[in-house]
């Protein structure tokens, strides 16, 4: 069966949708799912610049670091400075933002089990599967 363009493109977005108001943080800060997003490429990446970042999140530099100077301002993040060049800002997880990241997968998972609690365990591993085709065919 073909499925038509507009039609998946449809289906994406309402995919995308529903991820994000399941997977949405509901902490006192008001982190969002795109700043925690932020903080889990901080952690997969290792000292990351602030180039980075932006590019991984697919906005400006500026808008990374309205980010950054919350993460910051928290005890989340720090910033390192290049002793060579200093206007080269790498960043780094604080102990406080990885238990906070921690905290947040945890969370995170459990809505994802409740999301995909529809679906049996065929389904889930062709999901699985489809993402992780999809995830490296966009790293090339």
């Amino acid at each position: 069966m073909k499925i038509e363009n507009s039609e998946l493109i449809n289906l994406l977005f309402a995919t995308m949708k529903i991820i994000k108001k399941n997977l949405k943080c509901q902490d006192g800060r008001g982190f969002s799912f795109v700043q925690i997003r932020t903080l889990h490429s901080i952690e997969i990446k290792s000292n990351p610049t602030m180039k980075e970042i932006a590019a991984e999140l697919g906005v400006t530099p500026p808008s990374a670091t309205a980010f950054i100077d919350q993460f910051v301002l928290h005890g989340l993040i720090k910033r390192i400075y290049d002793k060579a060049d200093r206007r080269t800002v790498k960043l780094s997880l604080t102990n406080k933002g990885r238990a906070y990241l921690d905290e947040h997968y945890k969370e995170m998972a459990k809505k994802m089990e409740n999301l995909l609690s529809h679906l049996n365990k065929t389904q889930i591993n062709n999901f699985k599967e489809i993402l992780e085709i999809l995830s490296k065919k966009s790293k090339k």
